[in-house]
């Protein structure tokens, strides 16, 4: 019962957004047109990536009802220039893409509005050139530990070859992660790790991959990658359905897209970043099973002992013990002088 709530309610806030687009006017400026995608083969994008081995090129694909391809975009003129299909897949919904600094890309078939799958798949390619190819990927079966769910959004660690899926839910949205080596598995669990912003539409890590953003129909999140520490949140531009997000290397933007023919992309200013952390405790992912909140800094890790002495956390616990000791004694001797004023008024 509680996946059909979910589920149903899932579909409400995506005709909410749908409706409220199509009331508002266009609410972007022309100067955030970054192009159009202009080829008519493309009519649902919900999936949008700048490739990492050559800047110029993006990639995209259908949802549901398409073949098994990736196009490669020329984002200069929002044109089509190649085609890369997926040999012996048989696709069900690919509703993202994530690429790896590695020259790596995912290609997601994780979609799933009936909430009935109990796998989903993800491919590894390379990341394609102009040109049309045909090509084998590298494939693995994922099933999430507490049962189906529906999903839009993927990031890759390709440090650690490790996926990650944002569940596309009202309520209970989660954040899901594989061990580590994945693609030398035929079949991985997806174990969460911590909290989603409900209807999660697509998701993307900004270069360097120290920070992950994940967007809806009408904002985005920002997170520490891979702890999932939430630091931000930001609104992005009315579109007819936004679906897809992504980070370009020059940094300090995204770009955002829709579904529709001709469809536009958009850049939007990222919020003020803090710098990335040089400690070894950020670049530790969430333990499976773990669930960090997406409002504060995930929970320490209980088998790891706090520290005791450490001036970033605070005065040790012995300090605090001498500071109360101090203010006690310093409240009894405010008591003992107003009783002796009071006796002196008496005498």
């Amino acid at each position: 019962m509680r996946r059909i709530t979910t589920a149903a309610g899932t579909g409400l806030v995506a005709a909410w957004a749908l409706a409220a687009a199509a009331a508002m006017p266009s609410a972007y400026a022309d100067d955030r047109l970054v192009f159009r995608l202009q080829s008519p083969d493309i009519t649902e994008s919900s999936s949008l990536v700048v490739s990492t081995v050559d800047p110029s090129l993006a990639y995209t694909a259908n949802d549901s009802g398409d073949l098994p391809v990736v196009y490669v975009i020329d984002t200069a003129t929002g044109s089509v220039v190649g085609r890369m299909t997926l040999e012996g897949v048989d696709a069900v919904d690919i509703e993202a893409l994530a690429g790896g600094e590695d020259g790596t890309l995912i290609v997601a078939d994780i979609g799933d509005n009936d909430i009935a799958r109990t796998t989903v798949t993800a491919y590894r390619v390379r990341q394609p050139v102009r040109g049309d190819t045909v090509v084998s990927p590298e494939a693995v079966k994922l099933a999430y530990a507490d049962g189906p769910r529906d999903a839009e959004s993927v990031l890759y660690d390709d440090t650690a070859d490790r996926i990650y899926v944002v569940s596309k839910e009202l309520v209970g949205a989660s954040v899901y992660a594989t061990a580590p080596g994945v693609f030398a598995r035929e079949r991985a669990p997806l174990q969460r790790v911590a909290d989603a912003p409900p209807v999660a539409t697509d998701a993307t890590l900004l270069p360097g991959g120290d920070f992950a953003v994940v967007r809806t129909y009408g904002s985005a999140a920002v997170y520490r990658f891979p702890s999932f520490e939430h630091l931000s949140n930001f609104e992005l531009p009315v579109l007819k359905q936004g679906e897809s997000i992504a980070a370009p290397p020059r940094g300090g933007k995204v770009w955002v897209g829709t579904e529709g023919k001709r469809s536009p992309v958009l850049a939007v200013p990222l919020p003020q970043l803090p710098p990335p952390r040089a400690s070894p405790s950020t670049s530790t992912p969430p333990s499976p099973g773990a669930t960090p909140s997406t409002t504060a800094p995930p929970r320490a890790d209980p088998s790891t002992p706090a520290p005791e002495d450490s001036e970033a956390d605070g005065p040790p616990s012995g300090q605090l013990v001498l500071v109360g000791l101090g203010f006690a004694i310093a409240l009894l001797l405010v008591v003992a002088v107003i009783s002796v004023a009071r006796r002196r008024r008496h005498t």
